[in-house]
């Protein structure tokens, strides 16, 4: 697939935008939630790696790839650092059971930990595409204020739809740096943030720690198992 468009979204995050072969529209199907999986020749071998689809299958122009920066890693220093537009990568998928079904509950919360909000996007812009109605929460927690990915987008959205709220907690930041919520996500802040959580369909996706204790923290609230889709970055957890 080729790169048509490329945006640094955080001083580490850039979404780059996909067309097959530069035709449009892209000539496969997907869920929101859903991931693709990339291949780069790094040092001679072969390198693989799991990146969610941040973009909506109801906008079929191109699907958008949401990577952070490790700066340890092999394939995503060359992805954000290296690749621009007009430059071509090999794409292989879709695939994941961490996906919002077409006729999934009317409300929804979504609980995010960095770049673990993108499948997110895909999400909630699928919602708004198909002029859902019922209540939907985005409880995402960051490092820093300038590591919001998607910020600007899921704040006017906020400001827009009655029925979207975007709830943020920034964990490495001063009450100047940040007056608002700050911390961990915690129990107690779910339960301010969404108090018919219980009656949610729920998923949650972050990092491995982040999403074990929230899950941990929905199934206390009252939330059956049934209720819960998780994803750890590309991994299904248990």
């Amino acid at each position: 697939m080729r790169i048509v468009e490329r945006v640094a979204e955080t001083p580490e995050v850039v979404t780059l935008s996909l067309v097959a072969d530069g035709a449009e529209p892209i000539p496969f199907e997907f869920l929101p939630g859903q991931f693709v999986t990339i291949h780069l020749d790094a040092h001679g071998r072969d390198v693989r790696r799991a990146y969610s689809i941040s973009s909506s299958p109801t906008r079929r122009r191109a699907i958008d790839l949401t990577i952070k920066l490790e700066a340890r890693g092999l394939a995503s220093p060359f992805l954000v650092r290296k690749l621009q537009v007009g430059d071509e990568i090999d794409v292989e998928g879709p695939f994941g059971k961490f996906a919002l079904a077409d006729e999934e509950a009317s409300a929804v919360a979504f609980i995010a930990g960095g770049v673990g909000v993108a499948p997110f996007r895909s999400m909630i812009r699928f919602l708004f595409d198909r002029g859902r109605q019922g209540a939907i929460d985005l409880v995402y927690s960051c490092r820093r204020p300038e590591e919001i990915v998607f910020r600007k987008e899921f704040e006017e959205l906020a400001r827009a739809a009655s029925n979207f709220r975007f709830h943020t907690t920034i964990t490495r930041a001063t009450p100047e740096e940040w007056p608002s919520r700050r911390g961990r996500i915690a129990r107690e802040m779910l339960e301010s943030c969404v108090p018919d959580l219980a009656r949610r369909r729920c998923f949650v996706c972050g990092p491995g720690p982040m999403v074990r204790s929230v899950r941990a923290m929905l199934v206390e609230l009252g939330l059956p198992k049934t209720s819960i889709v998780v994803e750890s970055f590309g991994e299904i957890v248990g």
